[in-house]
């Protein structure tokens, strides 16, 4: 080895090191099927490409040209073996909690990692692959439609990390319908709160002078987590509409990314009248010029969120809900009056409407019921 690559090889990181000696090898092996000075490169398309046994292949680098090829003839790459990679990747995302992969590694354990699809090479997976996927995991419904969704979730975001590593070209869970897919029923027994019951819990946490309280009646003008609501502004707000692009995590992170990282999540919502009332109040209690719930120097946790709600619960004598069923409450008030589903979708910010259904429910009372179908027949 002469001088030159002695130096180079000095300055290298060890790791890099490693990395060219596993290249170098799937090289030497790609090589054997294929010769390597027939890859040619597309200019318009930035692409370099071969045929090998008559296939096209194509990437956007050589060395991720010698990889696919590589991984389809000696080491093809499944959901089960990509799995741990693609997981690495989430945790290093800023908007990745530690929730988010703990739910993550339990549908996979669940749900995906012990049937036969999680072995078959990811080049090789078609849409008839997930269609038999899903009607095999749903069968006898044996799982509650969310659950469904978080697991789809679960493989849409492994997939799309594949494109991104060019693996594979095209997500074949795409253009998929499920809405006739056999769902397990979900437990309603308990619902959000009632039109009644948020109109009382506004009226008695809006006369208070604490922050907590007022940013419970503040939430239930919105359709926004708990962690969006921590993360919110005085510069968000942009004449009768509030800007939502951050949150707060579990951990007390601000974070400057919505909840699963998508333009979905970024949005504006309305503040309502009442809604800006409540915020001149806060303005006159609260000095911290920059977070509207901020305050000497930390914000509420949604622990304390949840404590404030349940004792304003309990002395009104109305059944005590989440801080989570609230965005249920606002979303199904909202749709019982008329605000359609791909609005809702948007005010909730969610990428997929099939999460948007899991939000609307029945809020009606028996008695609003039966003066409808009294109305109506």
């Amino acid at each position: 080895m002469c001088v030159e690559n002695l130096d180079l090889y000095d300055k290298m990181e060890l790791a890099d090191i490693e990395q060219l000696y596993i290249m170098k090898k799937k090289e030497i092996a790609v090589s054997k099927i294929v010769n390597l000075d027939k890859i040619g490169v597309r200019a318009a398309k930035n692409l370099f490409y071969v045929y090998v046994k008559r296939k096209y292949y194509s990437a956007k680098t050589r060395d991720s040209l010698i990889d696919k090829i590589y991984n389809e003839f000696y080491a093809p790459l499944t959901i089960n073996s990509f799995y741990e990679e693609w997981e690495n990747y989430k945790i290093n995302q800023p908007a990745t909690t530690d929730k988010t992969i703990r739910e993550n590694r339990f549908l996979y354990n669940a749900n995906i990692k012990n049937d036969p699809i999680a072995d078959k090479p990811l080049v090789k997976l078609k849409p008839l692959d997930f269609i038999e996927y899903f009607e095999r995991i749903t069968k006898d419904r044996a799982l509650t439609k969310q659950t469904f969704i978080n697991t789809k979730s679960v493989l849409n975001g492994l997939i799309y990390y594949a494109i991104r590593k060019d693996i594979i070209s095209v997500n074949p869970i795409n253009n998929i319908e499920t809405k006739n897919l056999p769902f397990k029923a979900t437990n309603k027994k308990i619902i959000p709160y009632t039109e009644s019951e948020r109109n009382a819990i506004i009226e008695y946490a809006k006369q208070s002078d604490s922050l907590i309280d007022l940013a419970i009646a503040f939430d239930f003008y919105f359709t926004l987590r708990i962690g969006e609501v921590k993360g919110l502004k005085w510069s968000d707000i942009h004449g009768n509409y509030i800007l939502v692009e951050r949150f707060i995590d579990d951990k007390n992170n601000i974070i400057d990314h919505i909840k699963g990282n998508t333009n979905s999540g970024i949005r504006y919502l309305y503040i309502h009248d009442e809604a800006n009332q409540i915020l001149t109040k806060i303005k006159s209690l609260n000095s911290d010029p920059e977070y509207i719930f901020y305050w000497d120097g930390h914000n509420f946790s949604t622990a304390t969120f949840n404590r404030h709600l349940k004792k304003i619960c309990n002395h009104l004598h109305i059944e005590y809900r989440s801080s989570h069923k609230m965005r249920f409450s606002t979303a199904s008030i909202l749709y019982k009056h008329g605000v359609n589903e791909t609005e809702l979708q948007d005010m909730l910010g969610h990428s997929c409407l099939e999460t948007t259904h899991h939000y609307l429910r029945n809020i009606a009372t028996r008695e609003e019921t039966a003066q409808k179908v009294a109305n109506i027949l």
